[in-house]
């Protein structure tokens, strides 16, 4: 017969699943352990991470959210082994579209990603008090913009790879 139901499987290559079968089939909701030390638990399609999970690769890093065919994809939080976090969109496995990364430190950057990195529209908030907002290209500051220091002094113009050009206006 075919498994069909809730049950337990162990691997020839050391994966282990328990949880529900489909026609002969891991899918539904289950666990996933890896011989690496890694676990999934939310939902399953033929072994694979598919709708909400919550994925801990066993080494500090932890991802809760929205899982398509294995790639964290939709809205999900990534907790990283150094303390980072992310919150926000996700597409083919990395941060993709509007998010939120709250560093360690305290640094802050709420905006646009693309392929990982900064790019769009953001603010950066950093630890000395100071403010960016504005454009980023490839996870620089780049456009026009507004940087804030924490001494009240205000540059609103032009900046190239965080460095200020063109026409600005300090206050």
């Amino acid at each position: 017969g075919k498994r069909h139901g809730v049950g337990k499987c162990i691997y020839k290559d050391g994966i282990v699943y328990e949880g529900e079968w489909v026609q002969n089939q891991p899918t539904g909701k289950g666990v996933v352990t890896w011989p690496t030390g890694e676990v999934y638990k939310g939902q399953v399609e033929y072994l694979s991470p598919n709708g909400e999970g919550e994925y801990d690769w066993g080494d500090g890093n932890k991802y809760v959210g929205s899982w398509v065919n294995g790639l964290r994809e939709g809205k999900g939080k990534h907790y990283f082994a150094n303390g980072t976090v992310y919150e926000g969109e996700w597409k083919g496995d990395v941060r993709y579209g509007k998010g939120t990364e709250t560093f360690k430190s305290g640094a802050k950057y709420e905006g646009q990603f693309v392929n990982d990195v900064y790019h769009g529209s953001g603010v950066e908030t950093f630890t000395d008090g100071s403010r960016y907002e504005g454009p980023f290209i490839g996870g620089m500051a780049t456009g026009q913009g507004i940087k804030t220091w924490a001494s009240g002094d205000r540059y609103e113009g032009g900046f190239n790879q965080w460095h200020l050009t063109g026409q600005g206006t300090m206050r």
